[in-house]
């Protein structure tokens, strides 16, 4: 059982790194040369580059606050010419995000939902990150969709 949860969830963990690595390489490679971008960045100096440390450092899909327009707020919205090409790099990290991240926490919550008897405390947390993980899966294909 430990191999499985171990490997699982380290497969896991290394694709969020990976796909926070591969956001910060969009932002330097695509963001950042985009020239409503750039304008914007003169404006608010501040908002892109939370958006890029946090983007890189916790999830990258914090990369959505710079065309959201989170809660009405100019501050969140940036006029970017190549707006189609950004949201297609994103979705493409999000079904990397699916795939090699919340499929195997699926997976390994599922079997330790058959390994484990009820009331014990692992098959407890593994109910409770099954229902995250398919409510973050869910979330992310209406975000694709969108």
């Amino acid at each position: 059982m430990i191999p499985i949860v171990f490997y699982g969830t380290g497969l896991a963990f290394i694709s969020l790194i990976f796909t926070n690595i591969a956001f910060f390489g969009l932002h330097l490679g695509f963001i950042a040369k985009d020239k409503g971008y750039q304008r914007f960045r003169t404006m608010q100096k501040c908002i892109p580059l939370m958006i890029a440390i946090l983007g890189s450092a916790f999830s990258f899909k914090v990369g959505n606050f710079l065309y959201s327009k989170f809660f009405g707020w100019r501050s969140f919205f940036v006029p970017f010419e190549q707006y189609e090409k950004l949201h297609h790099y994103l979705n493409v990290l999000s079904i990397l995000n699916i795939v090699f991240s919340i499929v195997p926490i699926c997976a390994v919550d599922i079997y330790g939902l058959y390994a484990y008897k009820w009331g014990s405390q692992y098959y407890m947390i593994q109910i409770e990150t099954l229902v995250l993980s398919l409510s973050v899966f869910a979330l992310t294909i209406w975000e694709i969709k969108k």
